[in-house]
């Protein structure tokens, strides 16, 4: 039996106070606390949690901001939350690229490949590439 996987990692920039704020609403938003439970839209519709990624930490030496970092991706849905939060609270945030690599734990040459996704206040932007 094979795993696949989707590993990526990065530092979204940003000032701490403004990183420990998006670290906290995307846990008050995840699927891994109970934070969430009871968590409704203005006119008190539930609302779905997000799959988050495996680590996240706020950057407070050096370069700041929050780190993240996963095995299995960035859901789609976390990405457009990220963006979203970015244009309301960040609106200059600079773009970044986020590169995956994905890759079979048996690493066989036709099982890699990787994607690439553009981060911006507001907007995201995806692309895809192929080896071997």
């Amino acid at each position: 039996m094979a795993d696949y996987y989707s590993d990526f990692s990065t530092l979204l920039l940003m000032h701490t106070e403004k990183a420990e704020q998006l670290k906290a609403d995307l846990l008050r938003r995840s699927d891994i606390g109970e934070a969430f439970l009871g968590l409704t839209d203005d006119s008190g519709k539930q609302i779905e949690p997000l799959h988050m990624p495996d680590i996240y930490e706020v950057m407070k030496d050096g370069d700041k901001g929050l780190w993240i970092a996963g095995h299995y991706g960035l859901d789609d849905q976390v990405a457009e939350f990220i963006s979203e939060w970015l244009h309301v609270n960040v609106p200059d945030f600079t773009p970044q690229v986020i590169n995956f690599a994905n890759y079979c734990s048996k690493l066989r040459l036709d099982e890699q490949s990787g994607f690439a996704l553009k981060l911006s206040a507001g907007k995201v932007e995806y692309g895809t590439m192929r080896f071997g």
